[in-house]
């Protein structure tokens, strides 16, 4: 049997990872939801001697103690990145009070595994290394994701 659809629609596998990443990415980004406001958002790239991660914290209006979460997006670890997730980590930090570091991993194809996975593991590293610059506390951290992010 045929991995296609009836009615001539492609399925998922048959697009390709390219294809798959910016069909998600538009669906995803095609979500009109109300943005949770926050403190603020800094954008930064960690880097360390074998690569560099883009990351995004959003800062809570609470100041002192404040607890941490580590969000990895969802999207087969194809799709996904920094912008399909804002949504989700705007309300993640409204909600919660919690500094939010969003990792901007490398997907694949361009990322081999396990290349997103130590980009994840250096975003952590970074945030307990870096906390108390924050004022946040490092004994606190979640570490969430949806899909892929959260294997």
């Amino acid at each position: 049997m045929s991995s296609k659809i009836y009615a001539s629609h492609l399925s998922w596998w048959d697009l390709g990872p390219y294809k798959v990443r910016e069909k998600l990415n538009q669906r995803i980004l095609s979500i009109k939801a109300p943005l949770n406001p926050v403190k603020s958002i800094q954008n930064i790239t960690i880097k360390n001697e074998k690569r560099s991660t883009p990351i995004r914290i959003y800062f809570p209006y609470k100041e002192k103690d404040i607890p941490i979460i580590l969000l990895i997006h969802g999207g087969a670890w194809v799709a996904g990145n920094l912008e399909t997730h804002d949504n989700l980590a705007r309300y993640l930090c409204a909600e919660t009070d919690a500094l939010v570091l969003s990792v901007g991993y490398l997907n694949a194809p361009e990322g081999k595994f396990p290349f997103a996975l130590e980009q994840c593991y250096d975003a952590l590293n970074w945030i307990i290394e870096n906390a108390q610059t924050y004022s946040a506390d490092s004994s606190k951290i979640a570490v969430v994701g949806d899909s892929a992010g959260g294997i």
